[in-house]
Formats: C-alpha cells, structure tokens, sequence
C-alpha cells in the first residue's frame, strides 16, 4: 500500500477458444491456446486492469492485442473496456481493430472498425457463396461495425480491394438465370483474369449481408479477350461471418469470462 494505492501483476495461461477452422462453410474445428498477462491497480476511485493478449496460431502468425479495463467504485454502470490494440489471423490474411470503448454494462450499442489486410480471395468467396471459387490474390480494405447489448451486429458500407491482378474462375451455378447474356457471363468467369476486383458490402436485413463483387478484366477465350466490367450480386450470412469468425473483437466480454473460469 502507498497513498491508498495497491497494484500487482496477473496472467492467464492455456486458454482455449474453439472455433471452425477455415470459416463457417469450411467445417472442422480447432483449439487455439492463449495467453493473457498484464497489471491490475486501484485507488480509492477505480480499479484498473491492464493487459496483453498473445498466442501463437501458425508457424507465420499469431493472435496479439492490448487493453484496458476500469472499473469506478462510485458508478459501476460505467465501467468499460478499452480494447487499445487487437490482431488474429482471418481467412489468410489478418483482421486489426484499434481504440475501440466497450460498455460492458450500460445498454447501448458501440462501433467499432475491422480492418482487413491480405486476406485470400478464393477463401472469401468460398466463405460467402458456399461453393468452390478458385481464385488468386488476396484483398485488403475495412469493414464498419455496430454492436448491439443483444448480440446483434449490423455492418455498415465496407469495401475489400484486391491487392494486385489475379485470376478467378466461379461455378456456373453461382450465376443464375436463363437467356445468351447469362450463359456469356458464366463463359467469361470461367476463368477470368482481373485487373480490378473490389467486394462490397451492406447490411440487407437483420442478419443478412448483401455483397457485390465488381472485377474487372477479360477472359482471354472469350470475345478475343475483350474487356468488361461485371457486377455479381451474392449474399451471406451476416452473423456466420461476421460473429462465428472474430468473436474476440464483436463480444470481448467472452474472452473474459473464459479467464474467469
């Protein structure tokens, strides 16, 4: 003790979060072990919890994030958790949030920004139509979040940029529809070689998510190779991908119960 003050150290060790491994549509599943360490202080006002999040997921990356939480002996409705830094592995890439303010019991919803970068495109599109898409390149971009007290999400307009030119090449059945257009459309994305490929997405519905991809490019067999630009409107399912993939950033609180135990 010193001027009403006591501060100390805390870890966690072993923690196991179980999850499907690849995403929702890709079965499987996996326990990842985690760590958690940090420092934990009080005054006569608060008592405030520092932390670190680590543990290793492959041989070329790793699940890291630092936070912050405080908790006002005067008003505990106002206690929050700051979750200062944050990164896991996504789809091939990884997904980044920073500075985002967690109520943890006022009842209101937060926002937050995932970030995106370098995750595969033939694991996204696999993720969002349920179907082998064969596809090369990886896409980086954000997406914006709204989480609700009961556990819903909406997202907000995000957008993921390939980062450079690949190819892809979708199932004839992910177009749908009859007549000459149709059938030349599927020609094309038989395999087509895009400069541009950008995935959009909205929230279209409680849990639902409308996404459109726009490539741009050619399909070197078809029409001499002649360039076009396409919109291919597809749909999701907002809390599979959305919930199920980066339950640490959309219910932190989850984590926290876990080292609880």
């Amino acid at each position: 003790y010193k001027s009403s003050q006591w501060s100390g150290r805390w870890d966690f060790k072993d923690i196991a979060i179980k999850q499907k491994a690849g995403g929702g549509n890709s079965g499987g599943e996996y326990f990842q072990q985690l760590g958690l360490s940090g420092e934990i202080s009080a005054d006569r006002d608060k008592l405030q919890v520092t932390g670190k999040l680590s543990g290793v997921y492959d041989n070329n990356s790793s699940y890291k994030g630092r936070f912050v939480y405080s908790y006002p002996f005067e008003n505990p409705d106002k206690a929050s958790l700051v979750l200062k830094s944050f990164s896991i592995p996504w789809q091939g890439g990884i997904v980044y949030m920073r500075n985002v303010k967690v109520p943890l019991n006022e009842k209101r919803p937060y926002k937050l920004t995932l970030y995106i970068r370098h995750a595969s495109i033939s694991s996204l599109m696999r993720e969002f139509t349920g179907e082998y898409v064969k596809a090369t390149g990886t896409l980086s971009g954000k997406l914006p979040l709204t989480v609700y007290p009961d556990g819903r999400i909406n997202i907000g307009k995000g957008t993921l940029t390939a980062d450079k030119a690949g190819s892809l090449s979708m199932p004839p059945e992910l177009i749908p529809g009859q007549g000459a257009q149709i059938q030349l459309t599927r020609d094309i994305l038989e395999k087509f070689n895009y400069k541009l490929l950008t995935i959009s997405t909205k929230q279209a519905g409680a849990d639902k998510l409308a996404i459109t991809v726009r490539i741009e490019g050619s399909n070197p067999k078809v029409q001499n190779g002649r360039q076009v630009n396409l919109n291919i409107n597809l749909s999701g399912d907002l809390l599979d991908f959305i919930t199920s993939n980066v339950i640490i950033f959309t219910s932190p609180q989850t984590l926290i119960r876990k080292g609880q135990k």
